[in-house]
């Protein structure tokens, strides 16, 4: 077997450590891409969730949120955190669950899903009752115990 030019030698899937669909890339190239896909489809995100799971997102968010149970009453100071929450959905269904007596946090990479959320937050007005984190969630930005 000739030697190989270490200058030309691609790379062989084993050495790869990530996939991104169906081809293997370097685990570095990996969040770059994933990022780029979600900026993309920010504003359809939710939409494209109902057409791929056919409405079932939306039962198995519900029996989360149910299965959470925030509270109800008024003056809690209850506070969730929704990693990875992307347009904020799911901090929208705690929020409307307690009767807008808690407070939810959305933490996700992507600013683009953020914004949706934001926008989001503020048409159903509930602004004022959740923030939104831009962060990684291998890296959360927030102390111990400072969620519910």
């Amino acid at each position: 077997m000739p030697a190989q030019n270490a200058k030309t030698r691609s790379k062989s899937a084993d050495e790869l450590s990530a996939s991104f669909g169906y081809r293997p890339v370097d685990s570095e190239e990996k969040q770059p891409l994933v990022n780029d896909v979600f900026h993309k489809v920010a504003g359809r995100y939710d939409v494209m969730n109902d057409l791929m799971s056919g409405g079932m997102h939306r039962i198995w968010k519900d029996a989360m949120i149910s299965r959470l149970a925030p509270p109800k009453r008024p003056g809690s100071g209850w506070h969730g955190l929704d990693v990875a929450g992307g347009t904020g959905d799911i901090a929208f269904g705690i929020l409307e669950a307690a009767n807008r007596n808690v407070h939810a946090t959305v933490l996700d990479i992507n600013a683009s899903m953020l914004e949706v959320g934001k926008k989001r937050a503020v048409s159903r007005k509930l602004d004022g009752l959740v923030d939104f984190v831009e962060a990684d969630a291998q890296k959360l930005p927030f102390g111990d115990n400072a969620f519910d």
